[in-house]
This record gives structure tokens, C-alpha cells and sequence, in this order.
């Protein structure tokens, strides 16, 4: 019978809502060997319910995958083998985190990724399924992997650095993997209630759009364009996809969302920079709050 891995856990914070974070790791961290949690923010310390916890602050937000890295590189370190990655405004439904690291025994040698059904499409699978990508939120990182395809991009800062690191994983010659009997619960920011049937064609449940405040449309558009860029000529499907979803933010940011002039000139800036060279300059510039 193999070996128990040794599994840590990251929950990157940024100014939290405490009651949602703590709901999120009531559905978590009892499973975890150890829970990082990284303060992207200058942040009060509060009990958390955890077998281990160890913090990490930093007195400047370095993103999202600034503080994977943190955490991965600590976890490495400690001698851990798997790392769950968790957003603060996340949750597993039920038994999911169980159900996910049950399942680490099913898959291939050359996983990178496992990672949970964050879509809620009811479905069941044998062994877990081969997927092009998932979500950093509720994603175990097989930590030898991590380490040969190496760190999640710090440039990208925020969106897309979940993206990225699946798309290299799988140039690399790793796979990527969904274990639908475990599920997720991921908030998306705010949310523009819209009627069903304008989603028809979704693969899954919607009731509206979510979006962020206007300074995240810099960096939806600048690092999806910075991706398109790398990796469009190799995945042309998962680019046809990216290049309809940006179309569908600029209609969004032009026709419902609110504080339409401050999102249209963060799409201005996320053009300009994703379509120009990507230099230490653009990533300077760039908002960070």
C-alpha cells in the first residue's frame, strides 16, 4: 500500500472577508499537514482552525503568484509532496477535499495537477480525467513536478498565472487532472444577475457575470494577451476561447458594468500592455490594488 503523501496547504489573503474565509477553511484545513497563510496585506493575525499553521506576511502585495511561490518553495523545504492552493473566497462542497485527496492514488506518475469539479457539473469519472486546465483555487500542485516545470510567473502578477502554469505543465509532458466527485465552490467577484437562457449554450449554470473592480480589466487584457502570445500557435483551441472571452469583457465593460469609464481605460492600458514587449517598465507601471 503507497505511502500517505504529505500534503500542505496555501490560502493567500488580500483584506479577506473573515466569515467567508472562514467557512472556506472549515472545508479545508482539518485535512492539511500544515496551512500557510499569506498575508498580502498588512493583516491582523486571527485564529484559525488547523491541524499546523504557520503565517506568512508581506508588508507589499506580490500577487497571487508571488506568494505560490513563497508557500511552494517553504513546503518544499519541509518536506511536503503536494500543495492545495486556496483563494480566500473559496470552498470545497461536502467532503470534496476528501474526496480529492483520496484520489491522489488514481492518478498517472507524471501529474502535475489534481484538482476538483469547480464548475458543479454533477459529473463522476473512475479515475481522474485528463482536463487542458483548472482553476489555481482548489488545485493540488505536485510539488517534484513544480520543480521541473518551474514557478508560477510572477509578472502576470494575478489573472492568468492559474492558465499559464497548466499550459507549461502540458508542453512540458505533464498532465493536468480533474477529479469530479470533489467539488468547489469559487466566488468570481461581484455578480450582474442576467436571465438564464441568455447562457443557454454555457456548459454549466449561470445566473449572471461576475467581474471585479475596474483596475483588474488591466490585467485581464494584458496577461491574456501576454498568454495568446506564448502559447496560442500550440493550444489554437483554448486560444479561440481567450480571444472570445476578451471580446465578451470589452461588451460587458462597454454595455453593463458599472464605473464604465474607469474599465474602459484599464482596458485601454492592458491592451497597450499585453500587445507590447513585456518589459521590467510595463510591469512597474501596473496597478497593484
Amino acid at each position: 500500500m503507497p505511502d500517505k503523501p504529505r500534503i500542505a496547504g496555501v490560502v493567500v489573503l488580500y483584506h479577506p472577508d473573515l466569515e467567508q474565509l472562514s467557512q472556506g477553511l472549515a472545508s479545508y484545513a482539518s485535512g492539511l499537514d500544515l496551512l500557510y497563510v499569506f498575508a498580502n496585506a498588512p493583516i491582523a493575525e486571527f485564529p484559525i482552525e488547523a491541524n499546523r499553521v504557520e503565517w506568512i506576511h508581506s508588508p507589499d502585495n506580490v500577487g497571487i503568484a508571488g506568494a505560490l511561490n513563497e508557500a511552494t518553495r517553504r513546503a518544499i523545504d519541509q518536506g511536503f509532496s503536494w500543495l492545495l492552493t486556496m483563494d480566500q473566497d473559496s470552498r470545497f462542497i461536502g467532503d470534496g477535499f476528501s474526496e480529492l485527496r483520496g484520489a491522489l492514488n488514481l492518478l498517472d506518475p507524471k501529474a502535475a495537477l489534481l484538482g476538483p469539479d469547480y464548475l458543479d457539473q454533477g459529473r463522476s469519472a473512475a479515475r481522474p480525467r485528463p482536463v487542458n486546465l483548472l482553476i489555481q483555487s482548489g488545485t493540488l500542485v505536485h510539488l517534484p513536478s513544480w520543480q521541473a516545470i518551474g514557478p508560477f510567473d510572477e509578472s502576470l502578477f494575478i489573472d492568468g498565472v492559474d492558465h499559464d502554469y497548466c499550459l507549461r505543465a502540458r508542453l512540458s509532458g505533464y498532465g493536468v487532472y480533474e477529479w469530479p466527485q470533489a467539488r468547489l465552490s469559487h466566488a468570481l467577484g461581484d455578480l450582474h444577475p442576467l436571465p438564464s437562457w441568455l447562457f443557454a449554450l454555457h456548459r454549466h449554470k449561470k445566473s449572471g457575470i461576475s467581474f471585479h473592480k475596474p483596475y483588474r480589466e488591466y490585467y485581464e487584457f494584458r496577461n491574456n494577451l501576454w498568454l495568446l502570445r506564448r502559447y496560442g500557435l500550440a493550444f489554437s483551441g483554448w486560444a479561440l476561447l481567450r480571444l472570445g472571452y476578451l471580446l465578451l469583457r470589452l461588451f460587458y465593460a462597454l454595455s453593463i458594468l458599472p464605473e464604465r469609464r474607469e474599465r474602459l481605460r484599464a482596458i485601454g492600458r492592458g491592451l497597450r500592455a499585453g500587445l507590447g514587449p513585456q518589459t521590467k517598465k510595463a510591469l512597474d507601471s501596473a496597478p497593484i490594488s
